[in-house]
């Protein structure tokens, strides 16, 4: 009687940070009801060193995030902007395609079941994509915390929200850096605003001249929001928060410096909502 033996995990398996399961993979390790099979994708998101290494003892589980195909991606969530919510770009023969990974969807697998199988070569992952992925993730458990006065007065005045708004027009922003009173502590218990600058970096593509035109009226907007928020033109003071400036700048002229010693703001409150009003639609089985 012929014996078939089930394929073990090696260092030359073939899956990868960022891969994606095929729908016969995602079925047979019952990752998600059937019902949802079509609209779900199921994204690799462990490292290449923990998938590739075949000590089963130390590493003997591949982390992936049940998510799902979106139609087009949102601005909040485009860049890795929300820690929660991320809308990732693949290409396919047919065109580009976007799927949703919530963080919270995550579920592990045993490598030696997800060894019988092939990543799904249908969906290509640019590296600009993974790098966004990685950035994602890691960010969920690195993000800035900023003093509860500072997120309180934004909140009150609205300009939380009002910002969030501003910066979902425009996709080709990717990130947006705070710098709080110039990187010190200061006691803003006297109701004295705290010092705000905003640096809005957007992604250049291969058109860089046409990305800036596309997001050149952002300045001037956020610009006007503060002033339209927390400018008492009365008294000609600032209100809790006074807006020191707004400048638009491309990723290629950020230095690594520059970035340490900046905040990245995020878009809380929208994923936040977002996780509220949308239950999750797949049933994951452990």
């Amino acid at each position: 009687m012929e014996v078939t033996l089930s394929p073990r995990w090696t260092r030359t398996t073939p899956w990868r940070q960022g891969q994606v399961l095929g729908t016969e993979s995602i079925n047979a390790l019952k990752l998600v009801d059937s019902e949802y099979l079509a609209e779900c994708a199921v994204v690799v998101i462990s490292h290449d060193c923990d998938v590739a290494n075949d000590n089963l003892i130390a590493e003997p589980f591949v982390e992936v995030v049940i998510g799902r195909k979106v139609a087009a991606a949102k601005g909040d969530f485009a860049w890795g902007k929300s820690p929660r919510t991320l809308h990732l770009e693949y290409s396919r023969a047919d065109g580009r395609i976007f799927i949703e990974l919530v963080a919270t969807q995550k579920t592990l697998i045993d490598k030696n079941r997800l060894a019988q199988f092939a990543p799904d070569a249908t969906y290509y992952l640019s590296q600009k994509s993974l790098y966004v992925l990685r950035n994602w993730l890691s960010v969920r458990y690195n993000r800035a915390a900023y003093p509860d006065q500072f997120i309180n007065r934004m909140k009150d005045t609205k300009l939380d929200e009002k910002l969030a708004n501003r910066i979902r027009k425009y996709p080709d922003i990717s990130t947006v850096f705070f710098d709080l009173d110039r990187g010190e502590e200061r006691d803003h218990s006297d109701g004295s605003p705290y010092e705000l600058s905003v640096i809005l970096a957007y992604a250049p593509d291969e058109e860089s001249d046409l990305t800036y035109d596309q997001v050149s009226s952002a300045e001037e907007e956020i610009k006007q929001l503060f002033v339209d928020r927390a400018y008492d033109s009365k008294t000609e003071s600032w209100k809790g928060i006074a807006l020191r400036q707004c400048l638009l700048v491309s990723e290629d002229d950020i230095t690594i410096a520059q970035s340490r010693k900046l905040s990245q703001w995020r878009l809380e409150h929208l994923s936040l909502r977002a996780d509220d009003d949308q239950p999750v639609p797949y049933g994951v089985h452990g």
